[in-house]
């Protein structure tokens, strides 16, 4: 089962925070008998740019906290959301949200509106798994 199947599985709430998400991914590597992979759990503003901009580069997902779509998904309110985060410089940032699916679904926002939807206000949320993910697809 893919995690959110799961946590249903096991009659948990849905939703999660930094460290209830700790402990859901130990409970569900015991439940699996897998070893827990290693991982960033992390919280802040902008002083995280550098280090998702550094796994991004080494090809990896992150997953950010995002309250609200700049661009107007969600009729333009507030949300309680995480994301894929696969582009950040410092002029732009890209979502990958698994509502929006498709090769035009990207939803490429300013720095400055990420910053506003990362952290809603307060501190945002970030993860990052450290193993590396499978090659890209070759492609000509």
């Amino acid at each position: 089962l893919e995690f959110p199947k799961w946590v249903q599985s096991k009659g948990l709430p849905g939703g999660t925070y930094p460290g209830m998400m700790a402990q859901r991914i130990d409970m569900i590597c015991k439940d699996r008998g897998q070893p827990v992979p290693p991982y960033l759990n992390l919280e802040g503003k902008t002083e995280l740019y550098p280090l998702l901009r550094d796994a991004l580069k080494s090809g990896r997902m992150v997953c950010v906290t995002y309250s609200f779509s700049p661009t107007g998904r969600y009729g333009g309110g507030r949300i309680a959301h995480m994301v894929n985060l696969v582009h950040l410089d410092d002029k732009y940032a890209c979502i990958l949200d698994n509502n929006y699916i498709g090769e035009n679904k990207y939803e490429w926002i300013s720095i400055a509106d990420f910053t506003r939807t990362f952290t809603g206000g307060r501190a945002g949320w970030a993860m990052v798994f450290l193993n590396p993910g499978p090659p890209n697809l070759p492609y000509n």
